[in-house]
């Protein structure tokens, strides 16, 4: 996909099994990337930053410079006629002073106030068309994602671990949610709101630190071919995947395997159980 010629997605339709394991239609699907930021509640959607219709949201929640075709050669972008490697270091650069221009000086603290500010419009907004229990399920801990480790390590290959500066951010993030969470909580249950916040963070974190309790045997890699980038259309009927995913927190790099996420849902339960009964 040139990101820098056209804002749509075209993908083909993937609808099939990889080794007994489902993969459901994935028309217009995204791109790895977009997985990433989907999975973090950002957006669902990687714009490209030649899109003249992108907003300041749109920006502050990230862009694609990537250019399909381009390569480090500097011939290959003029045989393909698309965007060089040079080129997108400048459209980034311009970015940054968009940036800059529209919201200031760009920090994790200023972005995670965006976000919450996105979500307390959103649920608003669940209020005026009815909806009067509502569930908000915080990050988990970034910096434990295949992924994540992957793009960060310095040896990814054999460093392994947690990256808690990522993590840290995470954290921090769940905190200021549930704050405005019991904020808004508080200012609408008079009028038959319950809003309720659903931690993922605590019970993915133990289940990477205490494997063996839970039977886990890898925690770092995904099941999925090499365990360390693959995701979404990377994972198909050809891609090698491990002998037991049983033994695997992450599906891919990115998402947990169907038994973390029964694991998950055990751990959730009472909340579950809590939104069912409260009156």
């Amino acid at each position: 996909m040139s990101s820098a010629s056209r804002a749509t997605k075209s993908h083909p339709d993937m609808n099939y099994k990889s080794n007994g394991s489902e993969f459901w239609d994935q028309d217009n699907e995204p791109m790895s990337m977009n997985w990433s930021v989907s999975y973090t509640g950002i957006k669902d959607y990687v714009p490209p930053y030649l899109d003249w219709n992108l907003s300041i949201v749109d920006l502050i929640t990230g862009v694609s410079f990537a250019s399909a075709g381009s390569g480090f050669d500097p011939l290959t972008p003029l045989l393909s006629n698309v965007v060089s490697l040079p080129m997108q270091l400048e459209y980034f650069k311009e970015y940054r002073r968009r940036l800059e221009g529209g919201r200031g000086s760009f920090t994790a603290s200023a972005f995670q106030q965006f976000l919450i500010q996105q979500i307390k419009w959103f649920i608003q907004g669940l209020w005026s068309q009815g909806a009067r229990r509502i569930a908000v399920v915080g990050l988990p801990p970034m910096g434990c994602l295949p992924i994540m480790i992957t793009l960060i390590s310095d040896r990814a290959a054999i460093q392994r671990d947690c990256k808690d500066q990522f993590s840290s951010v995470a954290r921090d993030y769940n905190s200021l949610l549930q704050a405005e969470l019991r904020s808004m909580q508080v200012g609408l249950a008079a009028h038959g709101a319950r809003i309720y916040y659903a931690d993922i963070y605590g019970p993915l974190f133990d289940m990477v630190r205490r494997s063996d309790v839970y039977g886990f045997v890898e925690t770092s890699n995904g099941c999925c071919g090499t365990g360390l980038l693959e995701a979404s259309f990377l994972c198909n009927p050809k891609t090698f995947v491990c002998s037991d995913v049983s033994k695997y927190v992450f599906w891919d790099s990115i998402h947990p395997t169907e038994r973390t996420y029964y694991l998950l849902f055990k751990e959730l339960r009472p909340v579950v159980d809590h939104i069912i009964s409260d009156e």
